[in-house]
């Protein structure tokens, strides 16, 4: 409060010029720091602003135990891979993340090793679903809705296990998140659909029904959207302990190329249960 209000906004802002520039650099601790709430002031306000982020190692690949293995090194001649590696192994992931790598990670233990890969899906006797984890444009915390798209089946030991065929984040209020969801059915050929729906987001299959109310006064087919509403018991970590699990013991895997895998294991990094993270 002290940094955005006395500094900032007391100081720094109040003596901008009318054609001249200001540059924050720090590396990014949490989404309360300088930056994240100068970001989202000039946001609000509608300023032009430029933000510049270097990763030491960008499309960064991890193994199961959460170590650093690959990636394209930004500064191979001073801070090559294997000294990179060193300085993760010390100073532990919440520093190495945001000192080197750009990122928020919240203080606490990691819930999810790294997902194994596939080259293939196995899409044998699977039942193909499509999640939905809604977020709300206006709301305070500025969620984007999650849209995940996979593929369960039982394996030799008759264990769940799922492939992510598809991973989709996006800002949008409730009718272009309805809109999405029908989009998403459609490609994957009649997927039913699992909507998380708490508070607000009750709204969303409501809002699917009218749509086909609508479509039928206009003469339009309706979508007919295969909705399961699913309302979440206890807390995150509670909640994410099954798939953590299944994510552990090779049971939840992701592909080996996709232009969406290095943000989702990002996520998985990053979360430890606790709120905000």
């Amino acid at each position: 409060e002290s940094v955005k209000e006395d500094l900032f906004q007391g100081t720094l802002y109040t003596r901008l010029e009318p054609t001249g520039s200001m540059i924050i650099t720090h590396q990014a601790w949490n989404e309360d720091d300088l930056i994240a709430r100068v970001r989202q002031l000039l946001k609000d306000e509608g300023s032009p602003h430029e933000v510049v982020s270097l990763p030491a190692v960008r499309n960064a690949r991890y193994d199961l135990r959460g170590r650093l293995v690959g990636g394209k090194v930004l500064w191979k001649s001073r801070f090559p891979l294997k000294r990179l590696r060193q300085i993760q192994a010390a100073v532990g992931p919440y520093n190495y993340e945001s000192q080197y790598q750009c990122n928020r990670v919240p203080k606490g233990n990691r819930v999810f090793v790294e997902p194994q890969s596939y080259a293939k899906p196995n899409l044998d006797f699977a039942i193909i679903a499509i999640s939905c984890d809604p977020g709300i444009e206006e709301n305070v915390k500025k969620d984007e809705s999650a849209y995940i798209v996979a593929a369960g089946y039982l394996d030799a030991m008759k264990n769940v296990c799922m492939d992510v065929l598809l991973v989709e984040e996006h800002n949008e209020e409730i009718p272009a998140t309805v809109d999405r969801l029908e989009l998403l059915h459609l490609a994957w050929h009649g997927a039913p659909i699992i909507l998380e729906e708490v508070s607000a987001f009750k709204a969303l299959s409501q809002v699917a029904r009218r749509l086909d109310v609508e479509r039928a006064k206009r003469g339009e087919s309706k979508a007919h959207l295969p909705i399961t509403s699913w309302v979440p018991r206890g807390s995150k970590l509670i909640r994410a302990q099954p798939t953590a699990g299944g994510v552990q013991f090779g049971r939840v895997r992701t592909p080996v190329k996709a232009s969406w895998r290095a943000m989702y294991h990002q996520r998985l990094r990053r979360f430890t249960g606790r709120e905000g993270g």
